[in-house]
């Protein structure tokens, strides 16, 4: 009886765990000289990445799980990028864009207020916009780097 209780449990258990599962693939930090690719920080501890060019940087599981939060940085290499940034405090998420330069280092920022929320990238040692909502007037047609 006590065997037949816990297959049922570990059965619940995976058959849940298998839809924190994705069929995209995973991110993969590029390889090289830190110098050469452009990194991406979260400017608040509750903002995060979830994928960057349609790859999980980050798995659910992985976030609802660990307790641990979001990374920190990200590299990229130069050119534009797709981000899919998630604000964790208020559930919000976005698709963004984002015009990355070898050697830089830029910053996912949010505001919030009189009923708005928005996120973008900005150069962290200027504070130049960089990146905003995909679809935006602003957004660069240039292809993103695979």
């Amino acid at each position: 009886m006590y065997q037949m209780r816990y297959c049922c449990v570990v059965t619940l258990a995976a058959t849940m765990l298998a839809g924190c599962t994705s069929t995209r693939p995973r991110y993969q930090q590029p390889a090289g000289d830190p110098s050469s690719l452009a990194t991406l920080k979260m400017s608040q501890r509750h903002l995060g990445i979830f994928a960057i060019d349609g790859a999980d940087a980050l798995s659910v599981s992985q976030y609802v799980f660990s307790g641990q939060g979001f990374p920190e940085s990200y590299y990229v290499t130069p050119g534009k990028h797709t981000v899919l940034a998630i604000d964790g405090g208020r559930e919000n998420s976005m698709t963004l864009w984002i015009l990355a330069e070898p050697g830089k280092e830029y910053l996912l920022r949010m505001e919030s207020g009189d009923h708005r929320y928005r996120m973008w990238f900005e150069d962290a040692s200027n504070g130049r916009v960089v990146g905003g909502l995909v679809g935006s007037d602003d957004e660069p047609k240039e292809p993103v780097k695979k």
